[in-house]
């Protein structure tokens, strides 16, 4: 590795703050909200980084899968006024339900009550319907999945830093999903007890759904006629369905209704369909095409010659990658705030200060700056105040000594440029990062991250 090599890997450093941590050998299984993150992408095969919390590259090709296996539930639940369900019946599967789930508690508060038709009053009564399908066991068939044509050439030609800044530190194995298919079935009376005949006859017609032929038409005929007078409606959502042309999930009437959850219940098994719930990730070091291609599988010696083993190796390429993703993460994070302080500043300064600059004009002085993430406000010359020159260019110099250090060293390199050279001509998987000075006052300086106000107003959005 050269020096150059170090210094571009320190300028392209990227991303948002957090703890570095000794990575832990084996798999990992992830189930935290980010998973349900829409503008996320899980796939099978695609690098991940456990230090950070982000996704990387698709590094692994000819993408082969274990057989999945299912799960199956089948909910029929009054709905009551505040929201609550009540459970009427299911069928065998283990995932549960709450009643109220997917909009439909907001749905109910919000409908709830009287409706008047023609003069009459009516109550509203509420039936959730729901089919649930988890999807599990679907796993990469790591016998046949090969590490990526241009990662591999990274691994080849000895940029381990690389391949991690590309792959991440980990790759994810297995993923498990669920898809749901709901129904809200809302009916009218002219009272507000629940018509509990009626809901059985509905039941036992929903249940129905592919035994049409052993229903008597005159029996749908009747039923049909009740449920007009009860003006029964269906609001169906689904949710991590797979395309399918050939289906149709809008729902009119029971039949139409009998042939959408058909439709659904066959969309959600294709393989790559379903909300994800779980992923299970694993360190690129136990893929056994990394290490083939590194070569693992020898003992190497250091520069005094020691013998590192390749259970060593693994170990501190582990520690090593992790802590070059926290360094590129943090380095980012605090240019990226510089910047959008200083654009959050000039925004100020044109659409909101007098012509000299020197205070808000009057029909902003009293105005509030919105916090994009809580929705709180604070006066927007608390936040003018807090964009001061000075400050921004205190973010800055935040960032440079991060990457140069304060100068005030001697006989010794400082800063994220030093650390990263050492570390990689030290030789990243022989030597921990701890064992160079400029990367233990680097992680040092993990913690310290200013700009609060900048991350949660900028760019400003001025309440009413």
């Amino acid at each position: 590795m050269t020096c150059r090599r170090s210094i571009i890997t320190a300028s392209t450093l990227s991303g948002v703050l957090a703890v570095a941590a000794v990575a832990q050998a084996g798999p990992t299984v992830l189930r935290d909200d980010q998973l349900r993150d829409l503008a996320v992408t899980p796939v099978l095969g695609r690098g991940y980084s456990l230090a950070t919390n982000t996704f990387q590259s698709i590094c692994l090709t000819d993408i082969a899968r274990t057989k999945p296996s299912y799960n199956f539930a089948y909910h029929f639940e009054q709905i009551e006024a505040d929201g609550t369900s009540k459970d009427t019946s299911k069928t065998s599967g283990s995932l549960g339900f709450g009643g109220g789930g997917f909009g439909i508690t907001a749905k109910v508060k919000a409908s709830g009550g009287k409706t008047k038709i023609e003069g009459r009053t009516y109550h509203d009564h509420y039936i959730a319907v729901t089919t649930d399908v988890e999807v599990y066991y679907s796993s990469l068939d790591e016998s046949k999945a090969k590490i990526g044509e241009a990662p591999r050439e990274l691994l080849t030609g000895s940029d381990i830093a690389g391949f991690f800044d590309a792959c991440g530190m980990y790759y994810v194995r297995s993923l498990g999903r669920r898809a749901s298919f709901v129904s809200l079935f809302d009916y009218k009376t002219e009272t507000t007890t629940r018509d509990t005949s009626f809901e059985a006859k509905l039941e036992v017609e929903l249940k129905g759904w592919g035994q049409q032929g052993s229903v008597a038409v005159e029996h749908e005929s009747k039923f049909a006629e009740e449920a007009t007078s009860k003006y029964l409606t269906i609001e169906s959502t689904a949710l991590g369905l797979g395309k399918d042309e050939k289906s149709s999930l809008i729902a009119y009437d029971l039949e139409s209704f009998r042939k959408a959850i058909k439709d659904a219940f066959v969309s959600m098994q294709q393989d790559d369909t379903g909300m994800v719930t779980s992923m299970e990730v694993v360190p690129w070091v136990e893929n056994a095409d990394f290490q083939r291609i590194l070569k693992l599988g020898e003992a190497k010696t250091d520069d005094k010659g020691k013998s590192i083993s390749p259970y060593a190796q693994k170990r501190i390429l582990n520690q090593n990658g992790e802590f070059l993703a926290e360094v590129d993460r943090v380095a980012r994070a605090k240019l990226n705030v510089y910047y959008k302080a200083k654009q959050c500043r000039s925004q100020i300064d044109l659409d909101y200060k007098s012509a000299d600059g020197t205070a808000l004009r009057p029909e902003y002085a009293d105005k509030k700056s919105v916090n994009h993430r809580s929705g709180n406000t604070i006066p927007l010359s608390e936040l003018d105040e807090a964009l001061s020159q000075a400050n921004v260019d205190r973010l800055f110099e935040e960032h440079r000594q991060f990457l140069y250090g304060d100068g005030t060293a001697s006989n010794t390199e400082t800063g994220a440029v030093a650390c990263v050279h050492q570390l990689l001509e030290g030789g990243i998987s022989t030597h921990p990062y701890r064992e160079f000075p400029a990367c233990s006052q680097v992680e040092q300086q993990f913690g310290v991250f200013t700009g609060r106000l900048v991350d949660e107003h900028c760019m400003p959005k001025i309440s009413p």
